[in-house]
């Protein structure tokens, strides 16, 4: 069991630590964005492709998450196991109990909040690599998570791509939202009900 499991905190103030951890997140963004006078209005253009994409994206990135679950699940592929262990025994634990409009909330928040961040702000400054390394690390704090690592730092290439191609952050931000919403969702039903 892992040290913060430990901790008990209700699920109103776990959902307001991560809205406050969010809007820091944003704030950092825009310091950074103003001592570094980046301009991020032409990538926030939006039209259908940007939409389209990002739901591929986070539809597509999710999946294969939801995959390497249920194969971790069966036993069958020991590497997989860590990645069943993250779900059952630490992010389940604190986030099962939020209703749909708090995962909607966080979903759309944390989306738009660490895309300015890390592709808006942090790719503009270090380029694709370093700022997906910095992302992989920051989704997978410990080196026993080394596939949600890996899963972690393909998804923000994902993302680094879409924006550097459609010249807008608004697929990476619906990708990443996406993939946060069914991954909550994934929480709440198959694994709450054990279907899986």
């Amino acid at each position: 069991m892992l040290e913060e499991d430990k901790i008990n905190i209700s699920p109103q103030t776990l959902f307001n630590i991560i809205l406050i951890s969010e809007s820091i997140i944003l704030l950092i963004s825009t310091i950074f964005i103003d001592l570094n006078k980046i301009n991020l209005t032409p990538y926030l253009h939006f039209n259908r492709y940007c939409l389209i994409s990002g739901l591929i994206a986070g539809l597509t990135i999710s999946f294969i998450a939801k995959l390497i679950y249920i194969i971790g699940k069966t036993g069958k592929f020991e590497i997989f196991r860590g990645f069943v262990d993250i779900y059952t025994d630490s992010v389940y634990k604190k986030f099962k109990q939020f209703n749909i409009t708090q995962i909607l909330l966080i979903s759309l928040i944390s989306g738009f909040c660490e895309e300015v961040f890390f592709r808006g702000v942090l790719q503009t400054l270090v380029g694709v690599y370093p700022c997906n390394l910095i992302f992989a690390f920051i989704h997978a704090p410990r080196l026993s998570f080394w596939v949600l690592f890996i899963l972690s730092f393909l998804a923000g290439l994902v993302f680094s791509y879409l924006k550097i191609y459609f010249h807008s952050l608004w697929p990476a931000i619906i990708g990443h939202s996406v993939n946060n919403f069914i991954s909550f969702i994934f929480l709440k039903v198959i694994i709450i009900d054990d279907k899986i």
